[in-house]
């Protein structure tokens, strides 16, 4: 007892388990990330906001869902690739790109849930403003003979890494409700570098 009251003081003082800390916020309250200055809608691309999650750590950073009735979701990440105040470089980006695809791809060795993963499209493209990286993925869930079609995005804002995955419950029309996302995620980056 001694020993874990000693490690929760040392983790107490130092911030560490402080910096744990999740606030959950109700999807009809508006958000803005204080870190990035991004206001995140309560609809994009037809689908609501449902859950806002922060956690004060900035490495985990936070996570914005959207979904609609049909089973459409997707999740913004915004988050921090280190602790110091350094702009995030294309090459710190190409970098984490590369690390984020090889984790979804190697999930099948890590995990009895996903059985089977296969890289769809996997580019670059130079946005007017920054870098984005984009990808899509095929994935088969253990005991389900169907794979869903999962759809990545990956650009920076000043420090922070933003991160979009979509996944639709038909792919057949995903592709352009992912570009739609894109769209407005874009936009609403636009004039923030600053």
């Amino acid at each position: 007892m001694k020993l874990f009251v000693m490690i929760l003081c040392a983790g107490l003082s130092s911030g560490i388990l402080l910096a744990q800390t999740v606030e959950r916020r109700p999807e009809t309250e508006a958000y803005e990330d204080a870190e990035t200055g991004l206001a995140f809608p309560a609809e994009m691309a037809a689908l609501r906001k449902n859950e806002v999650v922060k956690n004060f750590n900035p490495l985990i950073g936070t996570v914005v869902r959207y979904s609609d009735a049909d089973g459409n979701c997707a999740d913004i990440y915004l988050y921090t690739l280190s602790s110091n105040d350094r702009y995030l470089l294309k090459e710190d980006m190409e970098e984490h790109y590369s690390s984020v695809i090889r984790s979804i791809l190697t999930l099948p060795e890590r995990t009895s849930i996903v059985k089977k993963v296969r890289l769809i499209s996997d580019r670059q493209i130079q946005n007017s403003l920054r870098p984005v990286w984009r990808a899509s993925f095929q994935l088969l869930q253990t005991g389900n003979d169907k794979a869903n079609t999962t759809w990545l995005l990956l650009t920076s804002l000043r420090r922070h890494v933003i991160k979009l995955r979509f996944t639709p419950v038909n792919p057949d029309n995903g592709s352009s409700r992912f570009m739609t996302l894109e769209k407005e995620l874009l936009a609403l980056c636009s004039g923030k570098e600053q």
